[in-house]
């Protein structure tokens, strides 16, 4: 799940690869539990309404609904495709109980740990923990110690990086140079993105770091197009002589 090349809007395409996703993840559900076509399957977020075991439904009902929840996914691999999943569909919640179970269970699938990286800004966003709609510590921690995980055991995609940016830029904390520099490896590995680019540059500038800011500009013009160039000119204009 989470792939690249789904397309990211709404899209009769996307529907179509969404809905054959699910009806493949229920289907490994179902052997992995031993359930019948006919049994109900409950999204994550919907656990608390599965029935207890033993509980009597009366003698119209054949079979309980059974809640789809990472207790019962027994394949660590399975567990964060379906995290994935319940992410593309925008299921945030179920989203979330998965992929913390996957992130828990070490497992090495890249995509779960940025993809919870991206519910919990989304929930920093909503709901800043700090004055003026900052990010408290606590919440750029959550942000940060997944793609953190990803960075060090393996390849944090152009994405992550720009996450970890964004996440600085709306910090009440100032970060120091040492936490900043991830976006540098990130620049190396993709030195012809302008996002990353423009982000890693206005990052620097906007927690005072001149210097940085500007020697980033410098080093990013060797491979910037026309128009991201323009656009890092003109940043630094604002940013005062260099140190």
């Amino acid at each position: 799940m989470s792939a690249s090349w789904l397309p990211q809007t709404d899209s009769a395409e996307r529907a179509a690869y969404l809905s054959a996703a699910g009806r493949v993840l229920e289907h490994a559900f179902r052997e992995d539990n031993g359930l019948s076509p006919s049994v109900r399957l409950l999204p994550p977020k919907d656990a608390q309404h599965e029935l207890p075991e033993h509980a009597s439904l009366g003698p119209e009902v054949v079979e309980k609904p059974v809640a789809i929840s990472a207790s019962k996914i027994h394949d660590p691999r399975l567990l964060a495709v379906y995290g994935l999943y319940y992410f593309d569909i925008g299921d945030s919640t179920s989203a979330r109980v998965l992929l913390e179970a996957t992130i828990q269970a070490k497992t090495p699938r890249p995509a779960a740990y940025v993809a919870l990286a991206q519910l919990n800004r989304a929930a920093a966003l909503a709901k800043p923990a700090s004055d003026n709609g900052k990010f408290s510590t606590t919440q750029v921690a959550a942000i940060l110690t997944p793609l953190f995980t990803v960075f060090k055991n393996w390849n944090l995609d152009v994405g992550g990086y720009i996450l970890i940016a964004d996440t600085w830029s709306h910090s009440a904390a100032k970060p120091s140079l040492a936490n900043l520099q991830v976006l540098i490896a990130g620049l190396h590995r993709y030195p012809f993105d302008s996002s990353l680019l423009c982000s890693t540059a206005e990052l620097y500038a906007q927690w005072g770091y001149r210097q940085e800011a500007t020697e980033t500009v410098e080093r990013s013009l060797r491979f910037a197009d026309l128009a991201t160039a323009e656009k890092l000119r003109l940043a630094q204009s604002t940013w005062g002589k260099k140190k």
